[in-house]
């Protein structure tokens, strides 16, 4: 019994890794709106299906009825066909999917495809790593100039203050000379009292 919840919890483990690291991929986060107009509208009947096989989030993005009326709008098509019309040409179209797998160039057109989405991929990385690169650096520079801003402010704080202290000696002094000037009026005055001309 604990094997088989060791099990289904290890199966668990990995659906999760696969789904966190799918939602990580660029084609699943383009905003489905954006997709069924630039891209499913294009494809025909069959590519649609082959599409729609590929992957669950695929499937449900095709087989969304509100995909299907967008689709059908495109067509020009004013009646939705009965579900047996669809799923018998499902079904079909399911059949010619199967004989066409074995054939290998639609293999080739896959792996070249697959290839191409993987140079993509490395370049897309390259240019996020990039910028990623350029905001460290510029973000080292930003705390840099915080640092410096910062210093500047201090400097300017301590400038100020001396300014004012010495603002206020020079008050002292002003008064001290006046206080001074008075003094010396005074002495003058009792020295040309005692010492005539």
């Amino acid at each position: 019994m604990s094997d088989q919840i060791e099990q289904l919890r290890a199966k668990y483990e990995y659906i999760y890794i696969v789904r966190e690291q799918n939602k990580k991929q660029a084609i699943f986060r383009i905003p489905k709106h954006v997709f069924i107009k630039n891209v499913l509208i294009y494809l025909e009947d069959g590519d649609l299906m082959k599409l729609s096989i590929t992957c669950k989030f695929f499937s449900l993005m095709v087989f969304n009825p509100f995909t299907l009326r967008i689709l059908l709008a495109v067509r020009g098509i004013t009646k939705i066909p009965k579900t047996n019309a669809l799923l018998s040409q499902a079904a079909n179209q399911d059949s010619k999917l199967e004989d066409k797998k074995i054939h290998s160039s639609n293999n080739e057109d896959i792996m070249a495809q697959l290839e191409t989405l993987k140079m993509v991929k490395e370049f897309m990385t390259d240019k996020v790593r990039g910028l990623e690169d350029s905001i460290k650096s510029h973000q080292k520079d930003l705390n840099q100039l915080k640092k410096d801003l910062f210093y500047e402010r201090s400097q300017n704080i301590t400038t100020t203050e001396k300014i004012q202290v010495l603002e206020n000696k020079v008050q002292a002094f002003d008064i001290d000379k006046q206080t001074h000037g008075e003094t010396v009026k005074e002495l003058n005055l009792h020295y040309q009292k005692i010492v005539p001309k």
